[in-house]
């Protein structure tokens, strides 16, 4: 599980939720940026697309949060807004692991 502040936290969701929104597409988006970390079989697939972001996001760790941000179908600005959030992962983990 990646350590995020409450505010990047809210960032991932608001940027990753609209993708999640139908259930048979989730394991399609994420089956390659997730492929061989363990944890993939124990994801709940169910819930609206907010409780499943949130709780994806809960569960990742900062190398597959940073991979899923990567992976997701998003144009040129929000790929610079991906790439943004992965660098603000980076640097809370060094942070909060410090504090």
């Amino acid at each position: 599980m990646a350590e995020l502040s409450s505010d990047l936290f809210a960032q991932i969701v608001r940027f990753c939720e609209p993708h999640f929104r139908l259930p048979a597409d989730r394991d399609a988006l994420l089956i390659v940026p997730l492929r061989g970390w363990d944890g993939y079989h124990r994801l709940d697939w169910a819930g609206s697309p907010h409780v499943f972001t949130v709780r994806l996001v809960e569960l990742l760790p900062p190398d597959r949060l940073q991979a899923v941000l990567q992976a997701l179908p998003v144009g040129h600005a929000q790929q610079q807004t991906a790439a943004a959030l992965c660098g603000q992962i980076d640097a809370d983990q060094g942070v909060l692991a410090a504090g």
